[in-house]
């Protein structure tokens, strides 16, 4: 399990940022390439929820439209099915939730 604070955007800056969306993808095809894992947006590293209102996106649809863009560019179509992602409510704030199966080829 992994946590990550924003889809896209630097907490410290306010800016959205490519290296920040990198990060989780990394974090995805490394569970992918591995036994699997879940990885939680929206939760800081000590597991303070924080929601995923800082990636401030219009509205839901277009924060998972832009998530699976990223995973279909980054990673592949061929990939997709072996991630799964939801957004679930805790402590009255949105968390992304990606659940990440092992896949039986090597993913990049």
């Amino acid at each position: 399990m992994e946590f990550k604070s924003t889809l896209r955007r630097n907490l410290k800056t306010g800016r959205s940022e490519k290296g920040i969306e990198k990060a989780w993808l990394k974090s995805v095809v490394a569970f992918s390439n591995t036994d699997g894992g879940v990885l939680l947006v929206g939760v800081g590293d000590d597991g303070d929820i924080l929601g995923t209102d800082a990636d401030q996106f219009e509205n839901d649809d277009k924060y998972l439209l832009h998530l699976n863009n990223l995973i279909q560019q980054h990673i592949g179509l061929e990939c997709s099915s072996f991630i799964r992602y939801h957004l679930v409510a805790v402590d009255e704030k949105q968390v992304l939730l990606i659940e990440c199966q092992p896949s039986p080829s090597a993913v990049f």
